[in-house]
């Protein structure tokens, strides 16, 4: 009986030792010329409006592709290529009103351009970082969102995130 006490307490004492907190891994995501280095946690999924999500527990990201030769540049510019993300992110919320009085900036640095808003959806508020891309054929835009509960513990990785997306033609 003794020996059976002190086995038993010796693997509360191993497993009370033991962290349960699980390694997560990075996990690069293709798509089309785009690559995006998340987190194993994440899972391709389908959003409406959007070419590509991807869903983790915490925060998701969905991804909008225009090419430069969309109809929807030809009426706004004559070479949609001469467009700077700037330009670009301006666009974007001019043609989206109800994203542009939650918008306090656009940002850039060293190239990297997003923006930030909250947007409320039924009784849930969601934080959002947006960040733009130029690849040789088209704008990419990329929409980190999460509760905005959430989003202050998981600003960090967006970041890192956004700021490591990558494209095959590697002009940004």
């Amino acid at each position: 009986f003794l020996f059976l006490v002190c086995v038993l307490l010796s693997l509360v004492l191993v497993l009370a030792s033991c962290s349960f907190d699980f390694e997560v891994s990075d996990k690069n995501f293709i798509f089309e010329d785009m690559r995006i280095t998340l987190t194993d946690e994440f899972s391709e999924a389908e959003q409406n409006g959007f070419d590509m999500c991807f869903l983790s527990q915490e925060v998701a990201v969905v991804i909008l592709r225009e090419e430069f030769s969309d109809d929807g540049f030809s009426e706004l510019t004559e070479d949609a290529s001469s467009l700077s993300l700037t330009e670009y992110a301006g666009l974007v919320l001019d043609n989206n009103p109800e994203l542009e009085s939650g918008v306090s900036d656009i940002n850039e640095d060293d190239g990297f351009v997003w923006f930030e808003y909250d947007a409320s959806v039924d009784e849930y508020t969601y934080s959002n970082f947006v960040s733009l891309y130029k690849s040789s054929d088209s704008f990419w835009l990329v929409d980190f969102y999460c509760l905005d509960t959430l989003y202050d513990a998981n600003r960090a990785d967006i970041i890192k995130w956004a700021s490591a997306v990558t494209f095959v033609d590697s002009q940004s």
